[in-house]
């Protein structure tokens, strides 16, 4: 037996004594460069515009994009992706269970080709998950190589089919695209979804009830009042198919003429919600109640960033959190967001060197309490000795 557990077995390896062929290539470099070429995000840091390409060829093989009537266009001027509002990193997203992403937006003209007017806007268009350097997707906090992992993340989704453009709503962001869908409306795109296509319109009455509305009253004009934008303007559709002769869709403060002649737009008054605050009356949806009603959602916080002379950082940074819940851990909170803003701290531009330290001493403010204060952040200019 003490023969047997001593024997030695002649190993063979036939992988030894090669020489290398060839270097082992980097195995994600297409899938990493194939987004990339998508994307191009690396121009768009640079300050570059997009070859027509991946997601610039889509906007350009979609644009322009004419009225039934033909009296509007809709024109596409360029994408950007937001580098600045990119919630959260790798990691925390990994630990919060979310998707890492960038905003996407478009910028939009709507041509009046009657007039010639133009008008133009930059367009939220959601949010795109972010390839990592490991070739992978970080969706709902889960790391994966699939890329269908996209499709279950929150937004729309789109499709194009015989000349028809259509989509679904992925549950969980439907405040955003309801925004979308407004904005969109607004520049004279008809919106079809499954809530109002066949029952809903102005925000109470099925289309049933307005058509025989309109067959007993017979009005001349219509103008919606109620609902958001996407609703006014269905409703608007409805009463000119019913055989009302004019219609109108206004926005809240627009000044309308009814008569002579057809309805149209004169003027545009402000209009809102006031508050008396102390001895002052403000407006309710202004910047003072804005902030104070933030500050008192989610605190606020100051950044002093002492400055030398040369640009860089004179001393550390001196942060003081106002009414946010840190409670005990208040000096460990502050050791923490005093190393976040040295770290984003940078010399050059002093516009984007604040937004960096102040978007820097939020995530950090984010990862201890779960809120977003506002962060202000001052510079104090050290003069050499």
């Amino acid at each position: 037996m003490s023969a047997d557990k001593t024997k030695k077995h002649t190993r063979i390896l036939f992988g030894r004594g090669g020489e290398d062929v060839m270097e082992i290539p980097n195995l994600i470099d297409i899938q990493v460069a194939s987004y990339e070429r998508f994307l191009q995000r690396r121009p768009l840091q640079r300050g570059e515009g997009p070859a027509r390409q991946g997601l610039e060829e889509v906007f350009q093989s979609t644009f322009p994009i004419e009225s039934p009537n033909g009296d509007m266009l809709l024109e596409y001027c360029g994408y950007t992706l937001d580098e600045q509002n990119i919630k959260f990193g790798e990691l925390e997203c990994k630990q919060k269970g979310i998707t890492y992403a960038i905003p996407l937006k478009a910028k939009i003209n709507l041509v009046f080709l009657t007039t010639g007017e133009i008008r133009q806007k930059e367009i939220y268009m959601g949010d795109l998950p972010i390839m990592t350097d490991k070739g992978t997707f970080i969706v709902n906090g889960a790391e994966r190589v699939v890329v269908s992992q996209i499709h279950r993340s929150p937004g729309v989704i789109f499709s194009h089919e015989k000349g028809i453009f259509s989509s679904r709503i992925i549950p969980g962001n439907e405040v955003a695209i309801g925004r979308i869908m407004n904005q969109l409306s607004e520049l004279g795109v008809k919106i079809v979804t499954e809530r109002q296509a066949h029952v809903h319109v102005s925000g109470h009455p099925g289309r049933p009830e307005l058509v025989q509305m309109y067959k007993w009253v017979r009005p001349q004009i219509v103008v919606p009042v109620h609902g958001e934008s996407r609703h006014l303007a269905e409703h608007a559709r409805l009463a000119l198919a019913s055989g009302v002769p004019e219609t109108i869709v206004q926005k809240n403060g627009d000044l309308i003429r009814l008569a002579p002649g057809a309805p149209k737009k004169l003027d545009e008054v402000r209009v809102g919600q006031l508050v008396l605050d102390g001895d002052v009356i403000l407006p309710a949806d202004g910047a003072t109640v804005t902030e104070r009603r933030r500050m008192g959602f989610g605190g606020l916080i100051t950044v002093a960033l002492p400055v030398g002379c040369d640009g860089r950082l004179a001393g550390s940074p001196l942060v003081r959190p106002f009414g946010v819940p840190v409670e005990d851990d208040r000096d460990d909170f502050i050791a923490d967001a005093t190393d976040a803003a040295t770290r984003a701290f940078g010399p050059g531009d002093e516009a984007k060197m604040r937004e960096n330290v102040r978007l820097a001493v939020r995530r950090c403010a984010t990862l201890w309490t779960g809120k977003k204060p506002l962060v202000e952040v001052m510079l104090l200019q050290v003069a050499a000795a």
